[in-house]
């Protein structure tokens, strides 16, 4: 290992300039170690698209249909609730002003 380094006296320029080449190496380090696995891989028979991750931009592939409103405002119609999560402002305001005490009265027909 490297004698100690006194950072406290580099300049900012110097710092960065030493941040820079140590993720350089960190990342020629990390790329000769995942072909040296892959190579490993293969030799036990693996694939290495098996052994890849997705990455967050990639997704799963699969995408839920966002649900439907289930309850409408009876003076404003375009306003919904698909009845997940909190009871909305809205409703409870409506509620208290129609003297309803179920949200039942607020659902849409099927």
């Amino acid at each position: 290992m490297a004698a100690k380094t006194d950072y406290s006296s580099m300049s900012i320029a110097d710092l960065q300039a030493l941040s820079d080449e140590v993720s350089a190496a960190l990342e020629a380090k990390k790329d000769e170690r995942r072909q040296e696995l892959l190579k490993e891989l293969e030799a036990l028979g693996g694939s290495p698209k098996s052994a890849t991750r997705r990455t967050a931009d990639e997704g799963t592939g699969t995408t839920r249909p966002k649900p439907g409103a289930k309850y409408r405002s009876k003076k404003s119609p375009d306003v919904t609730w698909t009845g997940r999560g909190a009871l909305p402002n809205w409703l409870k305001a409506e509620m208290e002003e129609t003297g309803e005490t179920d949200k039942e009265a607020f659902r849409i027909a099927a």
